[in-house]
């Protein structure tokens, strides 16, 4: 099973469109104390063995997601910072094909994110995403 067919699987029972135009949530990030070695199942980022962490708090990343049905915007926008990033980097790349499990027919995304920690610490968007559905 792939990501898309459990993302499906999970989501059958939901509507078509989204229930709501705007989601929103806070993400702290955290620290490994003990890291899990290998993924049994890389397409859904399983691992091998459990991982130990602690959240660092309010340290972390909010973000606000929202959804547009405009047929004339053909792809997602992300803004980091305040900064809208680059369709080329591999921060939106993720993002956007994160974000195409759970595509509604001719609606796309504006994704915002505030971090108050370097942006290479923080990982963070599937609460968001949720919240829409």
């Amino acid at each position: 099973m792939n990501a898309r067919e459990a993302i499906q699987t999970l989501l059958s029972k939901k509507s078509t469109i989204p229930q709501k135009k705007i989601g929103e949530a806070f993400a702290p990030s955290n620290i490994a104390l003990v890291k899990y070695w290998g993924k049994r199942d890389s397409e859904l980022n399983l691992p091998v063995t459990d991982s130990l962490s602690v959240s660092l708090g309010a340290k972390g990343a909010k973000t606000k997601i929202s959804v547009s049905p405009e047929k004339a915007r053909k792809k997602d926008t992300v803004i980091l910072n305040g900064q809208k990033v680059l369709e080329d980097s591999l921060f939106y790349q993720r993002i956007s094909n994160f974000l195409a499990h759970f595509r509604f027919k001719n609606y796309f995304y504006h994704v915002e994110t505030e971090l108050n920690i370097p942006a290479s610490a923080a990982w963070l968007l599937q609460p968001v995403v949720l919240q829409l559905l």
